[in-house]
């Protein structure tokens, strides 16, 4: 699994702003981040009929009073054997979504950055 960081610089700003506003920001700018990827790993996922890369999404993370974000998300059962492969069959791993994450991680973080500034500046 990849993790993007890179937002903990604005952790003193946004202490000056009430709780709810700053989750606000926050799951504005991440899942504007996490679109960018998205978009990214549908284009460049491996076709036959599509329905891989329609089943590319952008979820909110659970609540919880400790996390705040998105994720991008897989809706189809199969997703996880073509990214990881599988030993049995030997399908082999083509790690889509990772290469994704990768090339899209510098515009992601830029991206969040941007739309967090913009909505706690609004306010």
């Amino acid at each position: 699994m990849t993790y993007i960081s890179g937002i903990d610089n604005a952790t003193l700003a946004i202490n000056n702003f009430k709780n709810r506003k700053v989750k606000e920001a926050i799951r504005k700018g991440s899942r504007a981040g996490c679109k960018l990827i998205a978009e990214y790993a549908k284009a460049t996922a491996p076709k036959r009929t599509g329905a891989l890369a329609q089943g590319i999404k952008v979820r909110a993370l659970p609540r919880s009073r400790k996390r705040v974000g998105t994720q991008v998300t897989l809706s189809i059962y199969y997703g996880a054997f073509v990214e990881f492969g599988t030993t049995k069959n030997k399908v082999p791993a083509q790690h889509y979504l990772e290469k994704a994450a990768e090339a899209m991680k510098g515009a992601a973080i830029q991206t969040a950055r941007d739309v967090i500034a913009e909505v706690l500046s609004a306010n």
